[in-house]
């Protein structure tokens, strides 16, 4: 119950406005669609958007993690 989600569900998907020089990520779940958008834009370079998407996946990921630890804990 407390182990924490894989990324196996979850991608970092890198993205670029046509036009312009700017890079983003978005956080994309793939057996579901999320419910929300998990996503940054105006970021000066590919690898920096895919790092910064990286971690913010991590983070969600530990999020989910602990939210399901409160919930196991809650229901003893």
């Amino acid at each position: 119950m407390g182990r924490k989600p894989t990324y196996q569900d979850y991608s970092v998907v890198v993205t670029r406005d046509a036009g312009s020089t700017r890079f983003g990520w978005q956080i994309k779940r793939k057996s579901k669609p999320m419910g929300v958008k998990l996503e940054d834009h105006n970021l000066a370079a590919r690898h920096a958007a895919k790092a910064a998407g990286k971690r913010a996946l991590e983070e969600l990921l530990d999020g989910i993690c602990t939210e399901k630890l409160l919930a196991a804990s809650r229901k003893r």
